[in-house]
């Protein structure tokens, strides 16, 4: 336990710099070659292990129960990671259709990558909600402020995402009408794999006592 806290320490100077570069800059970042590379899986696997570090401290603040930490984060590595492996496989099968020049092992790491930031940002956003919900609730029309406020906050996310989405187009020099093809059938697909991820969710969290 106490080595892989170390480790986790010693890793939180080079995930900052690769998180900030993620989020700033995600389609120039891609671009010179850092992103979609297979060389750099288990730079890409440690990213995504902080960030899910991470995501249990945002999240702690909602639970209402006390959290055993290790067996969560257990889990929730886990199913995340079936869930970005389940996209990976999409993805692939998608860009293949328009002859992208991706191989899965591209695509994982790069999912990794962003993966890894948007979990932090999602959760950021959701504990703000969450507070902000209590902040509001006796006010008269509470429901439309944390609509507002979703809305207000979800946009440079959903900016975010569209500019990564890019990254992935950049990579495969897809035209645009390709790219849109692509992204209809990831979107169709999601749905299904995002349906499997759930079950695995709940089988899992279901044995965990937690809010």
């Amino acid at each position: 336990m106490d080595s892989v806290i170390k480790e986790i320490l010693n890793s939180i100077p080079t995930f900052l710099k690769e998180f900030l570069n993620l989020l700033l800059s995600p389609r120039a970042y891609a671009s010179s070659g850092k992103v979609f590379e297979p060389s750099r899986f288990n730079d890409a696997l440690g990213f995504l292990a902080v960030s899910l570090v991470v995501t249990l401290v945002l999240k702690a603040p909602m639970f209402s129960t006390e959290l055993s930490a290790i067996p969560y984060l257990a889990a929730d590595g886990f199913w995340k990671f079936f869930i970005v492996l389940l996209e990976t496989v999409v993805i692939q099968f998608a860009w293949r259709l328009v002859k992208g020049k991706g191989t899965i092992s591209h695509y994982l790491v790069a999912n990794f990558f962003y993966f890894g930031v948007f979990t932090v940002l999602g959760h950021t956003v959701k504990l703000m909600g969450h507070e902000f919900e209590i902040y509001v609730e006796s006010f008269a029309n509470s429901r439309f402020f944390v609509l507002l406020f979703y809305l207000i906050t979800g946009f440079p996310l959903f900016v975010w995402m569209v500019t990564c989405w890019r990254a992935y187009v950049d990579f495969n020099t897809a035209k645009f009408k390709q790219s849109l093809w692509v992204l209809i059938l990831i979107g169709a697909l999601s749905a299904i794999t995002y349906f499997l991820a759930r079950l695995l969710r709940d089988a899992l969290f279901g044995s965990i006592f937690i809010a």
